[in-house]
């Protein structure tokens, strides 16, 4: 019967932690990425966010892909999932839900 590993002695703690075993000196903390400004939204979120999957044809795929590139007079790219949340709550509204 065979011995059950210690694992309090992996040498591998946390993600991102890795170091040459025998290596005495605690390794960096990796760099964090700067936070960017958080984007706008219409509404905040109350509650969960839950996702959700919305299948489209390649050419309304395309035309979304397209309609968020960036531009003159807004230089951020503009995702599809903001466009469809946009879409969406004027629909809502539209249709009085």
């Amino acid at each position: 019967m065979s011995k059950t590993p210690d694992l309090s002695a992996f040498p591998i703690p946390r993600k991102g932690t890795a170091r040459p075993i025998g290596d005495d000196e605690p390794a960096p903390p990796p760099p964090r990425p700067p936070a960017g400004p958080a984007p706008a939204r219409s509404e905040p979120v109350r509650g969960a966010v839950i996702a959700t999957t919305v299948k489209l044809d390649e050419g309304r795929y395309l035309r979304l892909a397209q309609a968020g590139a960036p531009r003159p007079g807004r230089l951020r790219r503009r995702t599809i999932q903001d466009i469809m949340v946009e879409a969406l709550d004027e629909w809502l509204l539209r249709h009085d839900l």
